[in-house]
This record gives C-alpha cells, structure tokens and sequence, in this order.
C-alpha cells in the first residue's frame, strides 16, 4: 500500500540540502567579499601613508614616489588596471594663504568621488594643519611644507555575491540604488 503524498518525506532532505547550501554560499561569498575589501582597504592606506613618508623625504621627485607605489601595489595591480585607481602626490608649502601644488600622478580612475588633493580645499589639509602653513607677520611659518598622497581605489567584486546585493530585492533596481558592489575607496597621508 502506497503512502499519500502529503504524509510522503521524499524530497525533504534534498529540499534541506538545498537551503543550506544556498545560505552556507552566500556567507562563504560574503566572507571573500569582505576580506577583498579589507585588504584593498589596509592596502591603499599603506600606499598612501609609505608614499607621503618618501615624498617628505624629499625622495627625487613626485614620479619616483609614484613608481614607487606602482611598483608595492603588487596585489592592487595597478600597473594592468589602471581604470581601477587614481593616485595623487602633492605638496602643500607655507604661505598667506598656503599653496598646494600636485605634482605627480597616476592611474585614469574617472568617479564623482576622485578630486586632487590641489583642487581641493586648502589641499584636504584640516584647519589645524593648515594652520601651521601660515605665515605671520614677518614671513614665518611653523612648518615649510606638508606631503599629501591620495589614492582612490575602485574595488572590483570577486564573487556573484555582489550582483545580487544591487538588485531588487536590495532596492538596487540593477540601477546603483542598493547596496554598492563596487564602492570607491580612498586613503589620504599628509606627513
């Protein structure tokens, strides 16, 4: 005698296996997205912070500090990306008011987000710093000169995770509106 259908376990344990594969993916995925980010994150501010040391080191010039943050991106690639980043080198010297010079450069990064640290107000200096760049009454300035690198970085996603993230159910509308799967970061090193 035949069992009903509806008193029937066929099918629960592939219908388990199946929820659980699909949540244990999305947190497998969502732990490489993260860690990516991470790291891309601790990597740019690396670069920036070991760029704007050399360049108040006076270290030849701007393009030398640049080759040099090409040639430590090894995992960022920036040598074969060069859409992915922007990369900044600045100087901003004492003066009423203190002048702010970029002097080199590199990567072809084109977001709303990226603006060179000469085109921006007072250099991205806080009032505080911008401070020590003003000259008083006789032409004296508590510091001569600060070094400013700023480089943006376009994360690329590694897994499927991030289409789904933008979607509708997200209220991304595949348009941007959700959750942004490849965000534009950013690292600033004023020395």
């Amino acid at each position: 005698m035949k069992r009903p259908i509806l008193q029937s376990n066929q099918g629960v344990v592939a219908l388990e296996f199946l929820m659980m594969f699909l949540i244990f993916s999305v947190l497998a995925f969502g732990v490489v997205e993260f860690g990516a980010r991470i790291h891309e994150r601790n990597m740019i501010t690396h670069l920036a912070r070991e760029g704007a040391s050399l360049y108040s080191r006076d270290i030849d010039t701007a393009t030398a500090v640049v080759a040099i943050i090409k040639d430590a991106s090894y995992s960022l690639d920036f040598e074969n990306k060069p859409t992915d980043y922007a990369l900044f080198v600045a100087r901003a010297t004492a003066g009423n008011p203190p002048v702010c010079v970029s002097t080199g450069g590199g990567g072809t990064l084109a977001e709303p987000e990226v603006v060179a640290p000469d085109t921006a107000t007072n250099c991205g200096l806080t009032p505080a710093l911008l401070a020590y760049l003003q000259q008083d009454g006789a032409g004296i300035a508590q510091m001569q000169q600060f070094s400013v690198v700023r480089i943006y970085y376009k994360h690329t996603p590694l897994t499927p995770l991030a289409g789904l993230l933008d979607n509708d159910l997200f209220g991304g509308g595949g348009g941007g509106g959700g959750i942004d799967p490849d965000p534009v970061m950013v690292a600033t090193a004023i020395y």
